[in-house]
């Protein structure tokens, strides 16, 4: 079980986001970006601030109905003959 000040609770995940590339639901909880608790949206920018485009981002979520999972990518989607994907 979460603690009361345990984590973010996800509302929406907009496409094209950092959020979407890890794979975030809207349900989810939030529980730690690269090792960092998250009590709020400030700890997530501090837990990414200073990472450069290519670091890796790695976030620990708790799901519904499926426990707590850990998912990673790359801060910026990488870019394939000048896109983004």
């Amino acid at each position: 079980s979460l603690e009361a000040d345990e984590g973010l609770r996800i509302q929406e995940v907009q496409p094209d986001t950092l959020a979407a590339r890890l794979g975030l639901r809207t349900g989810d909880t939030l529980l730690s970006v690269n090792g960092q608790i998250v009590r709020g949206a400030g700890s997530i920018a501090s837990a990414l601030r200073g990472l450069s485009a290519t670091d890796k981002v790695k976030v620990e979520i708790d799901r519904p109905g499926r426990g707590r999972q850990t998912l990673e990518t790359t801060k910026v989607a990488p870019k394939v003959r000048g896109k983004r994907i």
